[in-house]
């Protein structure tokens, strides 16, 4: 099954078409909501953090690595959403 967003194709490639066309939005809603169930589905059954898988840019990494980068991510990109919410031009 290929993945919904592919970086290999080129980084940020993923986000061209970017619109705020609400069907658009809606799909991509609906797309998140889908990956979410996935992750959540497959933590809750993992037998431990120590299970590993294959990323094809890092190698193989444990989902204890992966769900700590989560984390790191989002407060990373929280901040991206204040800068918006408090500027209303952007």
């Amino acid at each position: 099954m290929r993945p919904p967003y592919d970086l290999l194709a080129g980084p940020g490639e993923d986000f061209d078409g970017a619109t705020g066309d609400p069907r658009v939005v809606a799909v991509a809603w609906e797309a998140w909501r889908t990956e979410m169930a996935f992750a959540e589905r497959f933590v809750t059954d993992a037998p431990d953090l120590d299970v590993e898988g294959d990323d094809s840019w890092r190698g193989t990494v444990s989902l204890r690595w992966v769900l700590i980068h989560m984390i790191e991510e989002c407060a990373r990109h929280n901040g991206d959403a204040d800068i918006r919410r408090a500027t209303p031009t952007m």
